[in-house]
């Protein structure tokens, strides 16, 4: 991990390994304990205190890592009796389930208006459904 402090940018994170999730940790009524037990999380990255007694921690890992760390939290959780949210974000999801399309630019005006007529959509709409479904072998009358 490499932290640069160099104008707007307060953190450069670099990793090594490709890193699967992470986790955002938010504990009521933290106590020193909880945060140097805490701190023995090799992929701990960040700790903040917030108001009334909360802290934030963010931890990154690999899918292999995730029981462990959420079984280590749940432990310490029943050890010195707080509450916590655990919040579960997957940083490389399945292409299966992820699809990006974007507009193209050329369909917006220097005010920013959409210009694209709906014959053009059209247009766009049945050369996409042939293309499909000549993939899929699909009967043209459908």
């Amino acid at each position: 991990m490499i932290t640069l402090l160099i104008g707007l940018v307060d953190a450069f994170y670099t990793y090594v390994v490709r890193i699967t999730f992470r986790i955002s940790l938010l504990i009521h009524d933290v106590n020193e304990d909880v945060v140097k037990e805490l701190t023995s999380i090799p992929t701990l990255l960040m700790i903040s205190c917030l108001h009334n007694d909360k802290m934030y921690f963010y931890i990154a890992g690999q899918k292999h890592m995730f029981v462990k760390i959420a079984e280590f939290i749940n432990t310490l959780s029943r050890k010195y009796h707080f509450n916590y949210d655990l919040y579960l974000h997957p940083i490389t999801p399945s292409r299966d389930y992820v699809r990006t399309y974007s507009i193209p630019y050329e369909h917006f005006s220097k005010e920013g208006k959409w210009i694209i007529s709906e014959e053009e959509l059209l247009n766009v709409f049945e050369k996409e459904l042939a293309r499909i479904k000549k993939e899929n072998n699909v009967n043209k009358d459908l």
